[in-house]
């Protein structure tokens, strides 16, 4: 099970639609495990390739984003936008 405080999660929505563009956006979440939960204490944004309908975060920009991590951190999870407009065109085609 993960479990994100809402504060956190807060501040990343804040932070998705503070710099809402038209393309997708990516963060992951870190933070401690212990046998059936991990709870989420940072969120990191990689420095990936945002496009309109996706995105690409290169191996050398996961290993950055994950600096921080002990080497033997089991994964991270991640989270993503996906734009308004594409969804809005979608529900407009219904």
């Amino acid at each position: 099970m993960l479990l994100v405080p809402e504060a956190l999660w807060e501040s990343l929505i804040d932070l998705f639609q503070e710099t809402r563009r038209r393309v997708e956006q990516v963060a992951y979440l870190d933070g401690v495990e212990s046998t059936i939960t991990r709870i989420v204490t940072t969120i990191t944004i990689p420095n990936g390739a945002l496009r309109e309908q996706s995105y690409r975060v290169p191996p050398d920009a996961m290993s950055e984003a994950g600096k921080h991590l002990p080497q033997t951190w089991p994964g991270s999870a991640s989270t993503g936008t996906h734009a308004p407009w594409i969804l809005g065109g979608a529900l407009a085609g219904r």
